[in-house]
């Protein structure tokens, strides 16, 4: 509003708008705290990759319309209590050697957190399920570079993981890497969907075309950004496996009833096929 929101607790219905960036509008208006409620029914739990400059709290729509109605009030007063917890995250990560030994290294990941309170059957289970299942079919394979599986922690805290795993890595180890693969909520929807380098999205369509699965380019994805992206911001080729459905993540309906094995499996059939084109190039 034109006369600013000095001194008072900004209500927010969640839109395309990252969390953190409503959050950080309304603070610099004057705001003291802001209240994110849903655009859908039920509950949306989002986060912050960082920490937030005013307190901050998500709550379903309904309450956040009771809310609403009550602003034509003349004094309105809330109790908000809201507890934290600091906790220890970790990284699996698994390697493949290769055999010719030259030091490359194509990476396989996926996240095995969720937002806290929902089941996260796809986001991301189904993602950390399929790279584990890639490493099984590929056991017994042999490929020139090493491949390294990782199930990444914290990235719906803001990619902490993915962000720890290459800071923990030389400027040369991290050169060393020819290709990063993120399979992140890939399980519900009609299609495999696909973004990132745009050599390894093109081979990945052809590969679909070749064996019958559907393949969809994706491209402007509103909040789109998971593990792949640092790997992306350090100048490593990238391709982000996810489904055209992610309208349940983050919710209690992302249970594992709505999942599709089919969908799962396409994307693990053509990650080990991007694989030999690998090879190849």
């Amino acid at each position: 509003p034109a006369e600013g929101l000095a001194g008072k607790v900004a209500l927010i219905e969640r839109g395309t708008i990252l969390f953190e960036e409503k959050v950080n509008r309304v603070a610099d208006a004057g705001a003291v705290a802001a209240i994110i409620f849903n655009n859908g029914a039920g509950m949306f739990r989002g986060v912050f990759e960082n920490p937030s400059r005013i307190p901050a709290v998500s709550i379903s729509r309904e309450d956040g319309l009771a809310i609403r109605d009550l602003l034509g009030l003349d004094d309105v007063s809330a109790t908000v209590t809201v507890e934290t917890k600091v906790l220890d995250s970790q990284n699996v990560v698994a390697e493949k050697p290769g055999t010719t030994g030259n030091g490359d290294v194509v990476v396989l990941g996926g996240h095995y957190d969720t937002v806290e309170g929902v089941p996260g059957a796809n986001d991301n289970g189904s993602g950390s399920a399929t790279v584990v299942t890639v490493a099984r079919a590929i056991a017994d394979e042999s490929y020139p570079f090493d491949i390294r599986f990782v199930l990444f922690g914290s990235e719906e805290l803001g990619l902490r993981g993915s962000i720890a795993h290459l800071r923990s890595l030389t400027p040369e180890k991290q050169e060393d890497i020819i290709a990063m693969f993120n399979f992140d909520a890939l399980g519900t929807g009609d299609t495999v969907g696909a973004l990132g380098d745009r050599e390894l999205v093109g081979d990945a369509i052809d590969i679909g075309e070749e064996l019958g699965i559907s393949v969809r380019r994706r491209v402007n994805l509103p909040n789109a950004t998971s593990d792949h992206a640092p790997f992306n911001e350090a100048g490593i080729p990238v391709i982000f496996f996810l489904a055209d459905d992610i309208s349940r993540i983050h919710t209690p309906e992302d249970r594992l009833d709505f999942v599709q094995p089919e969908l799962m499996g396409g994307s693990a059939v053509i990650g080990i096929a991007l694989l030999d084109t690998l090879i190849d190039g």
